[in-house]
């Protein structure tokens, strides 16, 4: 996972999903949930479930980054929470205790298909 911590960098993440499905997580650094679900994102990670490429946004950090994803992808802010992006557009969103790795995995691999159906 990468930390993202400024507009202009979440900007070209956002243009580089067009051609790639991105995930977004919000993390808060008090809270116990965003821990576990931070957790299994890394181990999603480390184990190759999840190969596409994760960028966190420290909430109590980058407010206003977090913020600007929201107004962006049109999702209310929740965290910890988990946008899948494609072509600009948030495709899935998980809060709370809906992150999973496989739910994730299993989105991401729908997203890719559908776009390839559609663009391919």
């Amino acid at each position: 996972m990468q930390q993202i911590t400024t507009i202009d960098k979440w900007n070209k993440i956002l243009e580089d999903s067009k051609t790639v499905p991105i995930i977004i997580y919000k993390h808060s650094l008090t809270c116990p949930a965003c821990d576990i679900a931070k957790a299994e994102l890394e181990e999603g990670v480390l184990y190759k479930e999840i190969k596409n490429p994760i960028y966190i946004v420290i909430t109590q950090e980058s407010r206003d980054l977090a913020e600007q994803i929201s107004t962006d992808l049109r999702v209310g802010h929740e965290s910890p929470q988990a946008i899948i992006v494609n072509n600009r557009r948030a495709c899935f969103v998980a809060d709370h205790e809906e992150i999973h790795v496989p739910t994730l995995a299993a989105r991401i691999d729908l997203v890719k298909k559908n776009f390839d159906e559609l663009f391919g």
